[in-house]
């Protein structure tokens, strides 16, 4: 996720064989009890949320998040 910048495309295939596109959106460094992920929406989006600083060498508070929208289900 360090090298994935705003309106980079990500391609997900899932278990089942289905191919999604995204789009990133936007990130931010967050503490770990603010991830900002709405169950409500009604868009298809991916969120990927890691430790931060990326070479952290034990957890801290805070994560990294990562927001795409989708673009194109079966790509």
């Amino acid at each position: 996720m360090r090298n994935v910048a705003v309106d980079d495309v990500i391609d997900i295939t899932r278990r089942d064989g289905r191919h999604f596109r995204y789009r990133a959106d936007s990130s931010a460094v967050v503490h770990f009890d603010a991830s900002a992920i709405d169950p409500a929406t009604e868009r298809f989006e991916l969120v990927l949320i890691t430790c931060w600083p990326f070479d952290a060498v034990m957890a801290g508070p805070e994560r990294y998040i990562l927001h795409a929208v989708l673009i194109d289900p079966d790509c």
